[in-house]
């Protein structure tokens, strides 16, 4: 059970799974410095959406990411107690330090395309539009 620790969030590993470019890349860049209030903002929006861990947790069961969590969800009530994991994982995730910690790393990681992505995603006004919006996001750092 301590390998699903942090799934609620699981951008920082996501990032580098997704082979963006490193941090010495892109850390002097404008993306990289409006990045973090991007992303800050949108921790912000994504905690208000209550349809945005399911979103996320559908797409870790998908991608099978930590491994097992797949064969997690097909247990009866699987599913539903992987939500419920990652709401609470979410509310620390989601609160500072650790919400300033993960912007800072995932800013100096994005391409300034991501953040552009991030930005108009922010646009949505309603949560069901705001989570379409970013799943396509969170599946391409899953990949």
């Amino acid at each position: 059970m301590r390998n699903l620790k942090k799934l609620g969030l699981a951008l920082i590993a996501a990032v580098q799974l997704g082979g963006c470019s490193t941090p010495a890349d892109v850390a002097t860049s404008s993306a990289a410095i409006d990045g973090v209030g991007t992303c800050q903002e949108l921790f912000v929006r994504e905690a208000a959406c209550t349809n945005f861990i399911p979103m996320l947790v559908d797409l870790r069961i998908k991608h099978d990411l930590p491994a097992g969590i797949a064969e997690r969800a097909r247990e009866p009530d699987g599913r539903a107690e992987l939500i419920a994991m990652a709401r609470d994982e979410w509310k620390i995730d989601s609160a500072e330090p650790a919400r300033g910690q993960t912007c800072e790393k995932l800013a100096a990681a994005l391409p300034a395309e991501t953040v552009a992505a991030m930005q108009a995603c922010l646009q949505r006004a309603s949560c069901h539009e705001l989570v379409a919006c970013v799943a396509p996001l969170h599946e391409q750092l899953l990949r």
